[in-house]
């Protein structure tokens, strides 16, 4: 069975395919986006982790003033005006506490390939399965 190998390279597509997607800005989120594969006893654990920032990224958040939709909201702490380079780094934290900032979905596009994963892992069983018959 080589099952190991589809799951790694369909988690592999999955990973990439965020990492595209994902805003550029430094491109430390992009880079920070990785997965872990563990077999179990029950079959496999798939984990995927990236900055904790991304999350916020990808839903957006709601500003003081400006609703988002998002369900992330500043309430009473601020972006930190060091985050933001130049002059007017205060006034671009201020912009975006009371703005909010729209969403950027990278990981919903990319995790709907787990369908894939499922399907790929489904022919693999069954082409094992064929083989195994025909050796008997």
């Amino acid at each position: 069975m080589n099952q190991w190998k589809s799951i790694n390279e369909q988690l592999t597509l999955i990973v990439n395919e965020m990492k595209s997607q994902a805003p550029h800005k430094s491109g430390a989120l992009a880079n920070s986006i990785s997965s872990e594969l563990f077999k179990t006893d029950s079959g496999f654990k798939v984990f995927i982790s990236m900055l904790p920032y991304g999350v916020f990224q990808d839903e957006g958040v709601n500003g003081t003033e400006v609703s988002r939709g998002s369900r992330f909201s500043f309430s009473e702490k601020r972006p930190p005006s060091y985050a933001f380079q130049g002059k007017f780094s205060y006034a671009i934290a201020t912009s975006i506490y009371k703005k909010g900032f729209k969403a950027q979905p990278f990981i919903d596009p990319a995790m709907r390939k787990l369908d894939n994963l499922a399907d790929g892992i489904t022919e693999e069983l069954w082409q094992n399965f064929e083989e195994g018959i025909n050796d008997i």
